[in-house]
C-alpha cells in the first residue's frame, strides 16, 4: 500500500488523544509529541500503521518513525486537529 499522510494523521490522531498531546515537532522522517501521559499511548498500535516504521518514547517525547520527507507530510496533515485545540496549536514548534 502506498503511503497515505492523511490516513496516518488520523490513526495518530485517534491513538494519542488530543487532551494528552501538549505539543507536537516535526522533522523529515519523525513526527514528535510531547504528551501528558504516556501510560496512555499504545506503542504496539502506533507501531501497525500502514506507513510507520517505529513508535518509540525518548526523552519524555514520543517519537513516530517514518520515510524521508513523511514526517513532514504527516504534520501537514495533522495540522488542522491542531488549529481546532489553540492549548495545542500555541505550542507547536516546526
Amino acid at each position: 500500500m502506498s503511503f497515505n499522510p492523511q490516513t496516518v494523521a488520523d490513526q495518530i490522531f485517534k491513538l494519542t488523544n488530543i487532551g494528552n498531546i501538549k505539543t507536537v515537532a516535526v522533522c523529515m522522517t519523525r513526527f514528535r509529541l510531547n504528551l501528558s501521559d504516556y501510560s496512555q499511548i499504545d506503542l504496539a498500535a502506533l507501531k501497525n500503521i500502514d506507513g510507520v516504521a517505529d513508535a518509540l518514547i525518548v526523552d519524555d517525547q514520543l517519537q513516530i518513525v517514518m520515510g524521508l520527507g513523511n514526517g513532514v507530510k504527516v504534520y501537514e496533515s495533522f495540522k488542522p486537529y491542531l488549529e481546532n485545540n489553540a492549548a495545542i496549536s500555541a505550542n507547536t514548534e516546526r
